[in-house]
């Protein structure tokens, strides 16, 4: 049988029965290794998209399978810049943007099931503390958070120097 267009991209709410079994199905992917990945960034208005490649029949290609969630990382731009500073007695560091978030594995996994369990997602730019800032490091988290912002929990953690990515997390700079 061969695989469609339609057979290979979907839309999908989050809040609704179907919504809640695929992110419960992505979360529980280590148990069945389907593979699968997510990303957001500008072009998708900062909606989690989320991936895995199928092996087609015999015969016909491998196909990529797109799912695109309503739920949007809410990424806060206003602390970021050449010369920001977390607290007044902190040395002014350079936070570069996030320009996209992505992941696979246990950082898809972790993103599925927050969603799934209703909480929101947040890319979270900081200057860090007054001795991480004499060093020019800064940090970017993607964060989960509910009740407003009163219940929040890091993802992980992309850390840049002096505005230079050095070790990566799911945001890219």
């Amino acid at each position: 049988m061969k695989t469609t267009a339609a057979d290979t991209f979907q839309s999908v709410a989050i809040d609704t029965p179907a919504g809640r079994r695929l992110l419960r199905r992505i979360a529980a992917d280590g148990k069945r290794g389907e593979g699968w990945r997510f990303r957001a960034d500008d072009s998708t208005g900062w909606r989690v998209v989320f991936s895995r490649d199928v092996d087609g029949a015999p015969g016909d290609p491998r196909v990529t399978v797109t799912v695109e969630t309503d739920a949007e990382i809410y990424v806060d731009r206003h602390r970021t810049g050449p010369a920001v500073r977390s607290f007044d007695d902190c040395e002014p560091v350079n936070v570069p943007a996030a320009r996209y978030v992505s992941g696979w594995g246990g950082a898809c996994r972790t993103v599925a099931h927050f969603l799934a369990d209703g909480w929101r997602l947040s890319v979270d730019h900081s200057a860090g503390s007054v001795s991480s800032s004499r060093h020019g490091i800064a940090f970017i988290r993607l964060e989960a958070y509910r009740s407003g912002w009163t219940i929040s929990a890091t993802i992980d953690t992309t850390v840049c120097v002096d505005g230079a990515q050095v070790c990566s997390g799911s945001v890219h700079c």
